[in-house]
């Protein structure tokens, strides 16, 4: 029988445990299928099961995994990537960069050599308002 303190030794030395939520997710034989599957579970939600590294590939490689993560951001997200824009995600602490690069951004986006070469472009300032809120996405002026 295992003891507690070689179980703990054995999840901090071969799962990399470092006081930090991971979900290590194991096959029915026992063998481990992802050493940690947060990043999956949080991207692709239930998707993703059973948590493995081709799942995860296939999943990236599928035409649509931005919409995947963005989900929730903006209501025309999934819109503007069927309709092949360009969405500049931007933020930051630095407020006077935001600005700055907001006008020059909109701009570029207005600019009619971009417009008569037919590319859009849509701008997404993400940040938090308050710490521990999750990131927001503000719809640039």
């Amino acid at each position: 029988m295992f003891s507690i303190v070689s179980t703990n030794r054995f999840i901090k030395e071969e799962w990399y445990f470092k006081n930090k939520p991971i979900i290590v997710v194991m096959n029915p034989k026992g063998k481990v299928e992802c050493p940690n599957a947060i990043h999956m579970i949080r991207v692709w939600g239930m998707r993703a099961f059973p948590f493995n590294s081709s799942v995860e590939e296939a999943l990236s490689n599928g035409r649509d995994w931005m919409g995947s993560i963005v989900t929730g951001i903006n209501p025309n997200l999934h819109n503007w990537i069927k309709e092949e824009k360009y969405i500049f995600f931007y933020g930051g602490k630095d407020k006077e960069w935001i600005q700055q690069f907001t006008k020059s951004a909109n701009a570029l986006a207005n600019d009619p050599v971009i417009k008569d070469a037919r590319v859009s472009i849509e701008l997404l300032c993400v940040g938090k308002s308050n710490k521990g809120e999750d990131a927001k996405a503000i719809l640039a002026p």
